[in-house]
């Protein structure tokens, strides 16, 4: 619908490979009958990519796009506005009580901690989060970095005593709930979990 409009979609080289190997994949597998068919949409994909960074301004206003991934996924980008101190992030951070999915098979949860400290040292006015309302100041990114950190605390301690992924998750879910708000949902802090303790395991 964006590029019926005229829009130009850009991201990062590894997001661009990232559509080639699992977007179409997932939109084809999608595109079934029903209340949400596809079938009356395309998908378009990405038509300029960078590598590291990328500048667009107009003389007046400026966007810089800079690769932060792996994170989340592989080909994590964010675009800020320097004049406006205005910082969009997608999933790499949200402020609502679900959580982060970091199952996909792509994500660095070490990395995504690196991420959110670099970006949190900008120290941005506004923080567009993937999901969740809209975040001022660096706080919003503090929270997520903690979230994150106490995860993975919680999963190098349960593989360093021995334990399953599944009674990491079992015993860290409810506590990720209890201090942070972003955990509030505990089902989903299991799913997360075990995705850690197996990617640490690989």
């Amino acid at each position: 619908m964006f590029t019926d409009q005229g829009a130009t979609i850009i991201c990062s080289s590894q997001c661009a490979d990232e559509y080639k190997s699992k977007r179409q994949p997932s939109w084809d597998k999608n595109n079934a009958t029903g209340d949400y068919s596809l079938k009356p949409y395309k998908l378009s994909h990405p038509a300029v990519t960078f590598k590291e960074a990328m500048t667009i301004t107009d003389g007046e206003r400026e966007i810089v796009l800079k690769l932060m991934g792996p994170g989340h996924i592989a080909g994590d980008a964010s675009a800020y506005l320097p004049k406006e101190r205005i910082l969009f992030l997608g999933d790499l951070c949200v402020n609502w009580g679900m959580g982060n999915n970091v199952g996909d098979a792509d994500a660095d949860p070490d990395n995504w901690l690196r991420a959110l400290d670099r970006i949190a040292s900008a120290n941005p006015a506004s923080v567009v989060v993937g999901h969740g309302e809209l975040g001022s100041g660096p706080g919003v990114l503090r929270a997520q970095y903690a979230y994150m950190s106490a995860m993975i605390d919680m999963v190098r301690q349960g593989i360093g005593e021995g334990k399953s992924a599944d009674e990491v998750a079992e015993a860290g879910k409810a506590a990720l709930a209890a201090r942070h708000k972003i955990g509030a949902d505990l089902e989903r802090n299991a799913v997360s979990l075990r995705a850690i303790y197996h990617k640490f395991k690989q």
